[in-house]
C-alpha cells in the first residue's frame, strides 16, 4: 500500500511528521506537485491550497481537522476551543476535497485536556492524537481494502492487457473492485508473480534486503557496501513516483524466486536497461533462467518496448552465458572502477519466446 504525508516546512509539526512517516515506512512530501499515485495522503498542517488536479491522482487524500465537523470550522478551531476552556476536543478524518462541507468523515476521536496545559504539552498532545488516528485509519483502510477482490491476470487476458497504460506499471492492476495481480508463465509451466517493490509487506522487505546484502549477490553489484534497513526503505520509498525505474519480486507459488527490475526506462524511444539476482537462501534450479524469461515477456510483450540492456562484469561468467542463451549480444566493453564492464543488448523483432 502506497502512503504519503504532506506538511508545510519549518511549522510545529515538521518534526513529528518526520518520526510518523518514518514509523509507517512511508514517504513525506512538502510541496503537493510531487504527490501522485497514492493509496492514502495524509494532509498534516498544509498551508498551500491542493489542487483538484492533484487529489484525483491519489486514491484517499486525507486532512485531520481539530473540531467535530459540522461545528468548530475555520481557522485555528483548538485554540480557539482551548481558548473557551473546552477539556473535550473533537478531531476529525475527513477526505480533503473543494468543497468541505461535501467531505466525507472517516473517523473521530477526542483529545482529553485539563485546561492547565502549557503551549508545548498541548502541541505533544496534538501530535500524538495525530500520528494515533493516522494508524488507525491506516488499519481500518487496509481491512477494507482487504475485502477488495484479488485476482490474477495473465498476458492472455486481452482485455485487461490492453488497458494497461504503460507509463503506469502494470504490476498490478485496479479496475471497479477487483485488484489484479501479474502473472507470468514462462515455458516450463511456471506462473511467476511479480509484486512490485512499493507493495511488499514489512516480511519481504526484510527478506530481500537480507538477499542484497548476501556476498553472492553483493559481490556483482557497482555498489558493494552493507546497506542499512533505513537506506533500504528510502530506496524503497524513492520508488514511488519513479518513473525511470521499477524492482519486482518474484514468486511462484510458495517459493521466492529472486528480484527483477527494469532501469534507465525511456518511454520515448522504448528502451530499458535490467537487473536480475536470485534469491540466495532458498534457491531453486533454474531460478535464473526463470526469472529471465519473465522479465523479457514483461519488457517485451507488456510494456512494448523495443530493445533491453544490460551491464555485467566481465568475470561473471555464468551470468553472461545465461544472457547469451536469451539471444544478448556484446556490444561494448568499459572500464569502470579497474573493472571489465560488458554491455550487452536484445532488440525486439517479433520476438516468441
Amino acid at each position: 500500500m502506497k502512503i504519503a504525508i504532506l506538511t508545510s516546512p519549518n511549522q510545529w509539526l515538521e518534526h513529528y511528521a518526520v518520526d510518523l512517516a518514518k514509523k509507517l515506512q512511508c514517504a513525506l512530501f512538502f510541496h503537493h506537485k510531487d504527490i501522485k499515485g497514492f493509496d492514502i495522503v495524509f494532509v498534516l498542517n498544509y498551508r498551500k491550497t491542493i489542487p483538484i488536479e492533484i487529489l484525483k491522482c491519489n486514491s484517499c487524500n486525507c486532512v485531520i481537522h481539530e473540531s467535530i465537523l459540522s461545528r468548530g470550522k475555520g481557522w485555528l478551531p483548538l485554540i480557539w476551543q482551548t481558548l473557551g476552556k473546552k477539556t473535550k476536543v473533537n478531531f476529525t478524518i475527513l477526505e480533503k476535497s473543494v468543497n468541505t462541507d461535501n467531505s466525507n468523515i472517516h473517523m473521530q476521536k477526542t483529545l482529553n485536556l485539563t485546561e492547565y496545559e502549557l503551549n508545548d504539552e498541548i502541541k505533544e498532545k496534538r501530535a500524538n492524537i495525530i500520528v494515533t488516528m493516522c494508524k488507525d485509519f491506516i488499519d481500518k483502510y487496509s481491512q477494507n481494502r482487504s475485502q477488495i477482490s484479488q485476482k490474477e491476470y495473465s498476458l492472455n487476458d486481452e482485455n485487461l492487457v490492453k488497458n494497461i497504460n504503460k507509463k503506469i506499471f502494470p504490476a498490478f492492476l485496479q479496475q471497479n473492485d477487483n485488484r489484479y495481480i501479474l502473472n507470468i508463465q514462462i515455458k516450463k509451466g511456471n506462473i511467476v508473480k511479480l509484486i512490485d517493490f512499493t507493495d511488499m509487506t514489512y516480511k519481504e522487505k526484510k527478506m530481500v534486503l537480507t538477499w542484497r546484502n548476501h556476498e553472492s549477490i553483493r559481490k556483482w553489484m557497482y555498489h558493494t557496501h552493507l546497506i542499512s534497513f533505513n537506506e533500504h526503505l528510502n530506496f524503497i520509498d524513492s520508488l514511488f513516483l519513479s518513473k525511470q525505474k521499477q524492482y519486482m519480486l518474484a514468486k511462484d507459488r510458495d517459493m521466492y524466486l529472486g528480484v527483477i527490475s527494469i532501469t534507465k526506462i525511456d518511454f520515448e524511444n522504448l528502451t530499458c536497461e535490467l537487473g536480475i539476482y536470485t534469491n540466495p537462501i532458498h534457491k531453486t534450479k533454474g531460478a535464473g533462467s526463470i526469472l529471465q524469461e519473465t522479465l523479457i515477456k514483461y519488457v517485451f510483450h507488456v510494456l512494448k518496448f523495443k530493445k533491453l540492456s544490460l551491464d555485467v562484469f566481465e568475470n561473471n561468467k555464468k551470468a553472461i552465458n545465461l544472457y547469451k542463451k536469451f539471444g544478448f549480444k556484446e556490444i561494448s566493453r568499459e572500464l569502470i572502477n579497474e573493472k571489465v564492464i560488458i554491455h550487452m543488448e536484445i532488440v525486439n523483432e517479433n520476438r516468441q519466446i
